[in-house]
Order: structure tokens, then C-alpha cells, then sequence
């Protein structure tokens, strides 16, 4: 006995999804981006919010049509939904002050890409030494404007404000030794 299904698609990557008919409210994670939604059947007409939307013409308010059209389709965002957005940011086990150490250190073998999950990038960036370390000082630039993005595509943020003001005297301090270093060598190799 086939049970009837309907199509949906995931609200965070668009992906789409066929669920039987009777998992219509059930909350499921997408099988592409691994987000959870709450599913909704597009031929059911659901009351979203606390009123549906006025027409034009009539000045009432009238329940949404059902849609064939799969970006039009309606979904409800679960409870965890909106709290998983909202952690987007800091996605567990990768650390921002790992991260900016191994770029800074190890950032020339790509040791970096492969913590954080980018391990095509990782295998580049070791292959080209760092991009002759213009990648790798674009890595820590990355990371010190927190627009540095892990594997699965989540922003690496410091936890602390702390932890930021720390990289960047660290980076003073690096930056400052290796000036010493170079004046050192041309006066004295020269």
C-alpha cells in the first residue's frame, strides 16, 4: 500500500524534500543542509501568524492559495529552528583562537583549512606554500575581521572579546620582532 506524499522544499537551502502526507507538522531535518523545519502540506490551507494577509481588492483577509510553485510553498521554523540560526556563528568544535594560532604558525601548510573542514583549500594552500604567504596573511586578516568561514560554513568568532585583543597584540608583538629580525640581517649580512 503506497501512502501519498507531497513535495516540499528546505527554507534555509531550498533543497527539496518528498514526506509522506502524514508527516505534515512534523519537524525533520533537511537532508541536504541538516537544518530542522517543520513541514508543512502545500494543499492544506494553514493560518500563519495571527491573521492571514488583506487583499487589495476586498480589504478582508483571506487564507493563502495553494501553490505547484515550490518557492512559494509555507513553512513553519520549529522552536529549535531559529535557535540552531542564531548559533550559526559558533559552530561547535571549531575555535576561533585555534584557528587564528594554526594561521598564524602552521598557516603556510594549510593546517588551518584542515581544522576548520576546508580540506580542498587545505591541500591548495599547502601546495602553493601558503600562497607564497599572501593566503595566509589573508587568512589571519580573515580572522581578524570575523569573516573567516569553517567547512560548513559557519563564521569563526571569537568567544571573548578578550581573545581578540590578545591576537592582536600577539600580532604587534610578531609583527614587531620580525622588523628587529630584517633591520638585524641587512645590518649585519650587508
Amino acid at each position: 500500500m503506497n501512502e501519498e506524499t507531497f513535495k516540499c522544499a528546505c527554507e534555509s537551502c531550498g533543497g527539496r524534500v518528498e514526506v509522506p502526507k502524514s508527516s505534515a507538522g512534523i519537524s525533520t531535518e533537511c537532508p541536504h543542509c541538516q537544518q530542522l523545519m517543520t513541514l508543512i502540506n502545500p494543499d492544506e490551507r494553514v493560518k500563519t501568524g495571527n491573521s492571514f494577509p488583506k487583499t487589495r481588492e476586498t480589504g478582508r483577509f483571506s487564507p493563502p492559495s495553494a501553490s505547484s510553485d515550490i518557492s512559494k510553498q509555507r513553512y513553519r521554523p520549529s522552536a529549535r529552528t531559529s535557535s540552531i540560526k542564531k548559533n550559526r556563528a559558533s559552530p561547535p568544535g571549531k575555535d576561533w583562537q585555534t584557528t587564528f594560532y594554526l594561521s598564524f604558525f602552521l598557516g603556510h601548510l594549510g593546517v588551518d583549512r584542515f581544522y576548520s573542514g576546508n580540506i580542498g583549500l587545505g591541500f591548495a594552500k599547502a601546495l602553493t606554500c601558503g600562497g607564497c604567504g599572501i593566503w595566509t596573511t589573508y587568512d589571519l586578516a580573515m580572522l581578524m575581521n570575523e569573516k573567516y568561514f569553517d567547512g560548513s560554513g559557519h563564521c569563526l568568532r571569537p568567544e571573548t572579546q578578550e581573545q581578540k585583543e590578545t591576537a592582536k597584540k600577539f600580532l604587534t608583538i610578531m609583527m614587531a620582532i620580525g622588523v628587529v629580525i630584517f633591520v638585524i640581517t641587512k645590518i649585519f649580512y650587508n
